[in-house]
């Protein structure tokens, strides 16, 4: 019975960490996930090290135990949006505009 349930407790943990570092992007080193502040409540340095015995054998744990997550740590998968097809416009001349006909001012001579 304890057996089975240790191997409960070891997938779960190899689950949660490995989404946590999927989610990261890259596998910290065991100084820096104890410093970090977003890590899952349930699997704390003390929690792995009493469950797996090292931050070594829980890496080997997440390649063996969910190796499509490992993947995705190793691997991530960028989805890149697709670029919208350019039409190209039909081209338009432009004409210069025409000029506009001056209006005559009016002069004033010195008659009155």
């Amino acid at each position: 019975m304890g057996a089975i349930r240790r191997q409960r407790q070891r997938l779960r943990l190899a689950r949660e960490v490995g989404l946590f570092f999927a989610e990261l992007g890259r596998v910290p080193t065991r100084k820096e996930y104890s410093q970090m502040k977003d890590f899952p409540p349930s699997c704390t340095v003390k929690e792995i090290d009493r469950i797996s015995g090292s931050w070594n054998s829980l890496l080997v744990m997440i390649e063996r135990e969910v190796p499509d997550v490992w993947d995705l740590i190793h691997n991530p998968k960028v989805e890149e949006k697709p670029k919208p097809k350019v039409t190209p416009k039909a081209t338009v001349k432009k004409t210069p505009p025409k000029p506009k006909a001056k209006t005559a001012t009016a002069v004033k001579t010195g008659e009155k």
